[in-house]
């Protein structure tokens, strides 16, 4: 069999058997299923156990056929990321990542631009970065790969311009909706312009930066997280924890006061 040589986020582990783990890896060459014989062993050729959320070197050795399991022939872990685990909200902010990353399909062409964007994240996750900004990046970034972007320079309906101080947004439309055209987009809700102007900096790359308060990146995570249910077909699992968990103050990390879109 031919042999891989990449580095892998783990995004799911299984147990397979006593000494063996099944592992989802996700890597610049697509997202690969691995059976890791003898994981758990005291002497084996893998560092031990694998673990979710960590960064590996591995080297795979490769099936044929639509999504086999593959085989791991020998990996080191590179990255850890130790501070994902200190709160309640980072840990969430990276179960959002690894859950979208799980659900969204990520062909072989779009594997390294995916890989980069979830390595990037999990990093501004452990140095401390606000979840729900983090978080709304990474969607808006997998919808605009996805071709999954909304309209956020017209009117959907109409095509028309639209006012930011009178404009709503639909989900189920993809975008903004002017006052007049409400009646078409009954999902439409009223939007702040500080959030439409939020929105249009996250999902422009060539945007400038600029700082936004977190109720304002609260707003714009619901719609990113609305955008990728409706994208992948089902509602997301972890979006309602890390809102909760906000909302209750319980851990309190010492997030980035500069919040940047």
């Amino acid at each position: 069999m031919p042999e891989l040589h990449t580095e892998a986020i783990v995004l799911r582990v299984t147990p397979y058997s006593e000494t063996s783990q099944v592992l989802r890896l996700l890597t610049p060459h697509g997202m690969r299923s691995i059976l890791a014989r003898g994981i758990k062993r005291p002497r084996n050729a893998f560092g031990g156990p694998a673990d979710i959320l960590t960064v590996l070197e591995a080297d795979i050795a490769v099936k044929r056929g639509h999504d086999p399991l593959h085989m791991l022939s020998r990996a080191r872990q590179t990255i850890w990321f130790p501070n994902l685990r200190h709160s309640l909200t980072v840990y969430y902010g990276a179960e959002y990542l690894r859950e979208i990353a799980l659900a969204i399909p990520t062909p072989d062409h779009d594997a390294p631009k995916t890989f980069d964007l979830m390595l990037r994240a999990l990093a501004a996750l452990n140095d401390g970065h606000l979840p729900v900004a983090v978080d709304a990046r990474f969607a808006a970034a997998i919808l605009r790969l996805h071709g999954l972007e909304p309209q956020l320079g017209h009117c959907v309906v109409s095509g028309d311009e639209v006012n930011d101080n009178t404009a709503l947004f639909s989900h189920l439309e993809s975008g903004l909706v002017s006052s007049k055209q409400a009646s078409h987009a009954p999902d439409a809700v009223r939007m702040r312009p500080e959030v439409i102007d939020l929105l249009r900096r996250i999902f422009d790359t060539n945007r400038s930066e600029g700082e936004f308060r977190i109720d304002f990146w609260l707003a714009a995570f619901n719609v990113c997280t609305r955008l990728m249910e409706l994208g992948v077909g089902r509602m997301l699992r972890v979006p309602p924890l890390l809102l909760a968990e906000m909302a209750r103050g319980v851990a309190k990390p010492a997030h980035k006061q500069a919040v940047h879109a």
